[in-house]
């Protein structure tokens, strides 16, 4: 019986160590992926499952004029072009490639043109950028 116990505990102890450094490396990728975007792009947005900007960000906020933390991604742009970005995200989800789109930004009364670039980072509160 103490054999069988001890082989129960070894294995959920693999397994655990095993989540634990899955966790790591997607933690590790979605840092990666947030520096290069950071680099590369004007405005970084941090989206959750439902594409809510779900970081607190100075630069976005400045941009629109107001805090968009907690704002659905679809309050920046029209309807047709949210539909757009809904179904780019979940390509970049199933494909794990970084998907690029053009999408008109709605900022009060200006529309301005802009290139939007989607990442899934694989993690559950920041899962988009």
């Amino acid at each position: 019986k103490s054999e069988c116990l001890a082989r129960i505990e070894f294995a959920q102890e693999r397994r655990l160590r095993a989540q634990e450094s899955q966790l790591l490396a997607e933690s590790a990728l979605a840092t990666g992926m947030r520096a290069i975007a950071e680099r590369l792009c004007d405005l970084v947005f941090r989206l959750d499952d439902g594409l809510h900007i779900c970081a607190l960000s100075v630069p976005v906020d400045s941009f629109f004029g107001r805090s968009m933390f907690g704002e659905c991604v679809s309050s920046t742009m029209s309807a047709e072009d949210f539909v757009r970005v809904s179904s780019s995200c979940e390509e970049a989800s199933k494909s794990s490639v970084p998907q690029l789109l053009p999408v008109t930004i709605l900022r009060g009364k200006d529309k301005i043109e802009a290139q939007l670039l989607i990442t899934d980072t694989g993690m559950q509160s920041h899962r988009f950028i």
